[in-house]
């Protein structure tokens, strides 16, 4: 039968580079996001599948600033996304999708994202909070996009780099999956000062 499947950011299958930091956030998938404040920073994903998907966190662009990412996969460029100065300056959104490849072939492939900052004035963050795929011959999952009221309790965000969890956060659903709303939650509460701090005084 075929499924959508949902990988948490802290799925040890998604193999970060150094310099990715953890935000706690209550409504993000498992409550987790990854960020990157920085260039050239890399995540890996290998999967079985048929059609794969990457959905972050966007907007409150005051904040947080614009961010931009390659994505190249099985070895080929496969798309470019710059960040859009027009997003909303003060409200945060969840269940942004970023990327969606095409249809594939069944069978093995890796997913290589990476952020890029050039021709983009600082901040510009960029929020990971899951990766779907597709087995067979299920259609990709329809995520809605959330907006987040600015000043609603807020997140923090762990200095602790890339933590590795020590079991899988998947979840798979039919192909009944229907859209994935969050309730009431915030962007994560950071400044792009505290963001390079953490990142600056972490433990080799």
């Amino acid at each position: 039968m075929a499924h959508v499947v949902y990988v948490d950011d802290t799925d040890p299958r998604i193999q970060y580079s150094d310099g990715w930091l953890t935000s706690t956030a209550k409504d993000a998938f498992h409550g987790t996001m990854h960020g990157s404040a920085e260039h050239g920073l890399t995540l890996t994903f290998n999967f079985t599948g048929t059609r794969v998907g990457v959905v972050g966190g966007t907007g409150d662009v005051n904040k947080f600033g614009v961010s931009s990412q390659t994505y190249e996969l099985d070895g080929e460029p496969s798309r470019i996304v710059l960040g859009d100065k027009s997003a909303s300056p003060d409200t945060f959104f969840y269940n942004f999708t970023y990327y969606e490849s095409p249809d594939l072939a069944s069978g093995e492939h890796t997913l290589v994202l990476t952020t890029i900052t050039v021709n983009i004035v600082p901040p510009h963050i960029f929020w990971l909070d899951y990766i779907w795929y597709t087995t067979g011959n299920a259609a990709p999952p329809s995520i809605a996009s959330s907006s987040l009221p600015a000043n609603s309790p807020a997140p923090t965000l762990s200095s602790t780099p890339a933590p590795r969890s020590t079991h899988a956060l998947t979840t798979t659903s039919s192909l009944s999956t229907t859209a994935r709303s969050s309730s009431t939650s915030a962007a994560p509460s950071i400044t792009v000062a505290q963001f390079r701090w953490l990142r600056s005084s972490r433990t080799p």
